[in-house]
């Protein structure tokens, strides 16, 4: 297999990431809904937030019959906090459902560990992104998603343990974590994803040349 400097997986990879797509598919909705949580107009932001989601998904369906997982993500993650927006009032249920919402997350990408393709892996092919076939028929292709995917799990997971040792009467920092834990962490993660594989394929750049 040969991939020169300028043909590079991270380069191909590079080319092709549907950043417009992230764009519109996951900044915009999270950003107005973290807007409207500032201005104190969380449901109102919300519904706008999801309406976003579903029209992005659906026009998306209809001009390419492609899926904008970015949307997706989007949409279940606003979701999930106009959810706990609601029952906010009462600390312990509120408390309850921060740390499941968290731990059900990190199971769905831990869990996809045991499938063919780590959750972030089809994320990644599903959004558009191209990939040389040389690098997909090596082990690094998939080792990169696994610990990427593994990584979204392990931040998942701790944040629910965390959110369940926190104790009940201390709500502002619950509101920090829960804060911490939702767009910024997301953004994080998802820099990671990009960022990543980028340095993994290029580190075993020489072993990806030469693998048959």
């Amino acid at each position: 297999m040969a991939i020169d400097a300028e043909g590079s997986a991270w380069e191909v990879f590079k080319k092709n990431f549907p950043a417009k797509d992230m764009l519109v598919g996951f900044i915009i909705p999270k950003t107005i809904f973290f807007i409207g949580i500032k201005l104190n107009y969380p449901f109102a932001a919300g519904l706008i937030g999801l309406a976003w989601c579903l029209a992005v998904f659906c026009i998306n369906q209809m001009r390419s019959r492609s899926v904008n997982v970015f949307a997706v993500a989007a949409l279940i993650m606003i979701a999930a906090r106009v959810a706990v927006l609601t029952i906010r009032a009462n600390p312990q249920f509120y408390l309850f459902v921060q740390a499941a919402d968290n731990a059900v997350y990190a199971v769905v990408f831990l869990g996809s560990l045991f499938f063919s393709r780590p959750l972030i892996q089809f994320f990644a092919e599903a959004s558009g992104a191209k990939f040389p076939e040389e690098l997909r028929r090596t082990p690094y292709y998939k080792a990169a998603w696994r610990i990427v995917t593994s990584a979204w799990g392990i931040v998942y997971a701790l944040t629910a343990v965390v959110l369940v040792l926190l104790k009940l009467e201390n709500m502002q920092t619950v509101g920090l974590i829960d804060l911490l834990s939702g767009w910024p962490v997301s953004a994080v993660l998802f820099i990671f994803s990009i960022q990543f594989p980028r340095w993994y394929w290029e580190k075993n750049h020489a072993k990806i040349a030469a693998y048959k």
